[in-house]
Formats: C-alpha cells, structure tokens, sequence
C-alpha cells in the first residue's frame, strides 16, 4: 500500500509552489508580470475548450485560487478562499460553457444546466435540517447576462449563474480509490455504508406515495429527449447508433434503445418498474458526488484490515445533488429511492473507467443496418484492481439498501429488476453530458473524439437489456440474486 497523507483535503489542490510563471498580467508601472492564476486554470480552461483568460475573471484579485474541477451539469467548479475567510467551493454554470444546445424553456429533467444550477441552490437552500449536515451550504449567489460572438460570427446574449457553497473537506471516494487501491472488500464495505446512509438519513424524508406514474416521466421520456438532443449534435454519430433495433458492443448482440424503450412502456411491465413510494432523493450518487470527510478513519480501517467502519466514522458526505425529482424540483424534490443506487454505477457499470477514458473506441462500423462498437478497457488504469470482481460483492453491497429487511422486500418486492433498469437509464441518458467540443464551441461529429458520451451509451444498453432479460424470464438471477416472480402477462407479452 502506497504511503498517503490524511491531511490532504482534495485531489484538486495545487501546492503553489508547483504553479508555472507561462502567464503574464501587467503592473501598475506597466510591466509585465506572471499571473500563477492563469497557468494553473490551463488544465481546465482546456477541458472547457476555452482559453484560461475568458474564466480567470470568476476568481477575484484579492482571492486566492487553489484549485478546479468539473462539477455536473458542465459546470466549472473553482476552489477560493476570500481574505480572512476559510475555502469555498465557487460553481459556475454558463451557457459558453456548456457542449449541447438546450432549450432554455424546458422544465423537469431535460432542463437546461442554468436551470439546474437554480434548482440545485433552491434544494441545498430547503434540505430539512436533518439533512443538512449530509451537503454543503449556499453562501452566496449571483446571476448576469453577457454577449459572445459565436464561431459563425452571429452576437448572442448568453447567462451564467455562480454560487459559493462551503467547502467539504475530505476526498471524494472514486478518487479514493484510485489513489488507495483498497481491496475489493473494502471497496465493497463503502458503497454499502453509501446506501445505508441515504437510506436512513435522506430517504425518511418527505416520504409519500406516488398519485401518478413515475416510469414514463423520470426514466422514458428523459432517455427519448436526451437521445434527440445527442442526435442534433452529433448527427453522423449518434444517428445511427441509437435508431437502429439492434446494436453490436464487443462483439455481443443487444436490443436497442428503441426496441427497449417499446418493451418497457407495456402496462404490464410498468407495473413491475414502478416504484411504490418516493421521497426525498440526492439524485446523483456516483461516487465522485460522496466524500469522505474523515479519510484517517478508512486509511486505519484497511491498514488493520478490519470492515468495521460505518458512514459515521468516514464522515460521508454529499455533493452536486440533482435537484430534480418526479414533477418537483428544488427545495420540493422527491422521487423514487431508486435513483440513488449510483454508488455501483462506478464499479459494476464501468463509469470511473468511462469517466477517466481508461479505455479506447476501438471501431464503430455498421453492418447490415446494426452498429457495431468495440470499447476495450485498457490493459492497466487505477481502478483494475480495486474493483476485480465486484459482482461477488454485489448481495453483500445492497444490504446497505436494506434488501436483508422483510419490509424491505414487502415494500418492493421488484427491486432487483427495478435496480438493473434503473442503472440502464442514467447511463442511456447521459450522453448530452459528456460531449467534447473544439475551441471554437463545434463539437466534432465523430466516435473518437466522443467515445466517451458512446461508452455511457452502450453501458447503459448493456443494463437496459439485462433488466429486459429479467422481465422475459431468460434471466434468472444477477449477481447470486435470483430474479423475483413476475406476472405470467409480462412473461408472455410477444414483445419481449
């Protein structure tokens, strides 16, 4: 195990004295000197696909800047800390930041990322106080409008939104890992204490029975519109990629999006999907969202080799929530528990190996009207080891859900396959989110440079038809856990 310190608060910082001197700004006596600030934002000015002069105006001269990061929605996030105040966690959200083009008008889950950014202030701002030492605060919060030109030389008026929130020291747990390498056991102990603190100390809240379908709305029609939205954008790559019924991904046949999204809109089979209760949701718990406040704690349990650590004793935390329920948003959100099994989306479903394309797009060609896409791992990344048959895990991890409860079980008895489902559409549905564009705002039409909004795809397939799988009974258990009973009429429907 490789030598860490605890102290560390976050893998964004930068010690200053490894900050470059590229970069120059002028003096009051007109001469030039370096600017630390610029060269330190290069890094992710460049994943913007602007330069570090366009946003090194978000950082005030009397404050210092110690780090960066992306924050969701295509936000910018900037670590500063004013004079004689602690760090805070500055979160802009503006629409010369963002790849895709949103409609500025809708509402509910296909909101656009200035929207979102309101949205996620107003739910920090309404938590119940029993929920609020779980998140970060609003401290401040501002809004303006600006005019760019854009590559086709039109002037348009965009909007931006900033917010301070305070900041959460710690480490986020992907990035935990990553560093740590703990065991898979370890890793597996994590993700359970995960669920077991959203399910006793965010899911008791605002608990209700759902008055309409939940399925068409939150899961559905999200994945119809976001897959339009990368449609408009990347029309060459993502045209034929999602249209056809059946797609090719490592050699294996899958049912496409549109022969799922046929399947599961069924009234027989929406009756399995539905969720019997909402309540109030974080919304987006992949584990770059949750951090472990108390890192010492963790690095003691692995060095003895003991899992006897619970959420408390790592202090979790959680950051960037959706803000975005089923027809509530904002301080008001709720929604089906469910949609807060992302812990495993970075293990069982591949998104840290996504996210940190510790993997290569091989090909997209297409046959006889199917594509066929090969998205090969990397033989060596960071998270190989950590996460080596986490599936074996996977019983073990959801008792932090409360599988092992029989109220559990009454109150949803079609967990398993609500689960799997549940995985398949965040990840069809995130593609918007993980386009690349050029530095003249254009995002390439092409697999390579988008092979990571594909990958999100094709995972989410992958999950999509294992759900379906279960539905038509030729699935029979995931993971150890064997598949409940469902009606004879889903069995038999000839759409399956």
């Amino acid at each position: 195990m490789k030598d860490r310190d605890p102290r560390r608060i976050d893998p964004h910082i930068v010690e200053p004295s490894i900050i470059g001197a590229a970069s120059v700004a002028p003096r009051r006596d007109g001469n030039l000197i370096p600017d630390p600030r610029l060269e330190m934002l290069s890094g992710i000015a460049d994943k913007f696909s602007v330069r570090p002069q366009e946003i090194v105006h978000y950082v005030k001269p009397d404050e210092e800047l110690s780090g960066h990061a992306i924050g969701g929605s295509e936000s910018l996030v900037l670590f500063v800390t004013p004079p004689n105040e602690e760090m805070r966690v500055r979160k802009i959200w503006s629409d010369a930041l963002v790849s895709v083009k949103w409609d500025p008008d809708v509402k509910g889950v296909m909101a656009p990322p200035l929207k979102k950014a309101q949205m996620q202030i107003d739910y920090l701002n309404g938590l119940p106080d029993e929920a609020k030492p779980y998140f970060p605060e609003i401290l401040d919060q501002s809004e303006r409008t600006f005019e760019k030109q854009t590559p086709d030389g039109e002037t348009v008026t965009m909007r931006e939104i900033t917010a301070d929130q305070s900041y959460i020291e710690g480490e986020e747990v992907s990035t935990f890992v990553q560093d740590n390498q703990p065991q898979p056991e370890t890793v597996a102990h994590i993700h359970r204490e995960i669920l077991r603190c959203l399910r006793e100390k965010i899911h008791p809240h605002r608990e209700t029975e759902p008055t309409e379908p939940t399925v068409e709305v939150s899961y559905l029609n999200k994945i119809a519109d976001r897959l339009e939205i990368s449609r408009e954008t990347a029309p060459n790559t993502f045209t034929p990629l999602t249209t056809s019924d059946y797609i090719w991904i490592d050699g294996e046949r899958y049912r496409n999006i549109p022969q799922l999204l046929d399947a599961f809109r069924d009234p027989d089979v929406l009756d399995v999907l539905e969720p019997r209760s909402h309540s109030l949701v974080m919304g987006d718990t992949n584990t770059e969202n949750v951090k472990i406040t108390k890192p010492e704690a963790l690095i003691t349990a692995m060095d003895e080799g003991n899992l006897d650590f619970t959420y408390d004793d790592l202090g979790i935390k959680f950051l960037d929530p959706r803000a975005i329920g089923f027809n509530s948003t904002g301080g008001e959100v709720v929604d089906d528990p469910m949609y807060d099994n992302k812990p495993v989306h970075n293990s069982l479903g591949n998104y840290d190996v996504i996210h940190g394309e510790h993997f290569t797009i091989d090909s997209m060609t297409t046959d006889e009207g199917e594509p066929h896409i090969k998205l090969p791992h990397d033989e060596e990344h960071p998270f190989k080891e950590p996460y080596r048959n986490m599936e074996q895990h996977f019983p073990y991890i959801m008792e932090g859900m409360g599988i092992d409860d029989p109220e559990f079980q009454q109150r949803d008895p079609n967990w398993l396959i609500r689960f799997a489902f549940v995985m398949g559409t965040h990840f069809a549905a995130m593609p918007p989110f993980h386009f690349k564009k050029d530095y003249d705002g254009t995002v390439p039409d092409d697999c390579q440079p988008q092979k990571r909004a594909i990958a999100v795809y094709c995972e989410g397939i992958k999950w999509l038809n294992i759900a379906h799988d279960m539905l038509s009974g030729d699935r029979k258990e995931l993971f150890g856990i064997p598949v409940p009973a469902v009606p004879k009429t889903v069995f038999d429907r000839s759409d399956l």
